[in-house]
């Protein structure tokens, strides 16, 4: 269950906080109007509009950890997710992991809020099945209608994990601001 707490570290950067809430909107926006014209080709356009601002997001949640133990640039950490067969493992290491991280730090900080990392964890086994079914299609159409059939509930829980990590962001980046 997510903890509500993030709004409660000193000062804000409201430039920053504006733009991550920005990008949120416009992700969970375009995914849901993108969602019912997914069997249709064009809802493809929304979704991948979507997938910008989600890229904005996980670019800066990346960033946000102090003391990366990865020493991965955040560049690569999002530009990994869109690489062939390694995309749908690193998923779990760019999301999943990274989210662990993010609350050992808001431990570290004494900030109550964690992000979501059991609702994190499906959104990368339906996003690894996704990628799976969509990028290596054995047999085009019974895969292609598969990844479409999985996509939809991975996008509905996409909305919400990667509300749980740009909230993550903001509190890092409040205790940053301080």
């Amino acid at each position: 269950m997510e903890n509500n707490n993030w709004n409660s570290v000193g000062t804000v950067n409201k430039t920053f906080e504006d733009k991550i809430d920005s990008w949120y909107f416009h992700f969970w926006l375009w995914t849901v109007i993108g969602l019912p014209f997914l069997l249709i080709v064009i809802g493809i356009i929304p979704l991948l509009v979507a997938t910008v601002f989600e890229c904005f997001i996980l670019y800066h949640a990346w960033k946000a950890i102090p003391n990366n133990p990865w020493q991965v640039p955040p560049i690569l950490a999002v530009l990994l997710v869109f690489a062939p067969v390694v995309g749908a493992i690193w998923a779990f290491w760019v999301y999943w992991l990274m989210s662990q991280e993010m609350n050992r730090e808001l431990a570290k900080k004494g900030n109550a809020y964690r992000t979501d990392e059991a609702l994190i964890f499906i959104y990368c086994v339906l996003y690894s099945i996704v990628y799976a079914f969509m990028s290596i299609p054995m047999f085009p159409t019974i895969t292609i209608i598969i990844g479409v059939i999985v996509g939809i509930p991975a996008s509905i829980v996409g909305i919400f994990a990667i509300r749980s990590i740009k909230n993550g962001v903001l509190v890092l980046h409040r205790y940053e601001s301080v």
